[in-house]
């Protein structure tokens, strides 16, 4: 659906992704496709009750080394580079087909 509600709304606000992201090459997908912004609350709240303040400290270093990794990947070096041909074809149509 984030591709459709980008397209909904012309680029004239900013879109946050919110829900779904496990892992850093969520948040590359979801720049990708045009969210601004991806929230990761939900992740950062597992890991703040399970091992406190150090266990959400290693989670969002994990997110970041794995988004990272994400990048090197598609070949870009900054996330605002990032575009829909960084997303599988096929994986973009059939979101907005949905």
């Amino acid at each position: 659906m984030l591709p459709a509600v980008v397209t909904a709304t012309g680029g004239t606000l900013p879109i946050l992704m919110n829900g779904g992201v496990r892992q850093g090459s969520d948040i590359v997908k979801a720049l990708a496709l045009g969210a601004k912004a991806v929230l990761v609350g939900r992740p950062q709240f597992h890991a703040l009750a399970a091992a406190g303040i150090a266990g959400a400290a290693h989670m969002l270093h994990l997110l970041r080394t794995e988004l990272e990794l994400a990048m090197i990947q598609t070949g870009v070096q900054n996330v605002r580079f990032l575009c829909n041909d960084h997303v599988g074809r096929r994986l973009t149509r059939d979101i907005v087909n949905f």
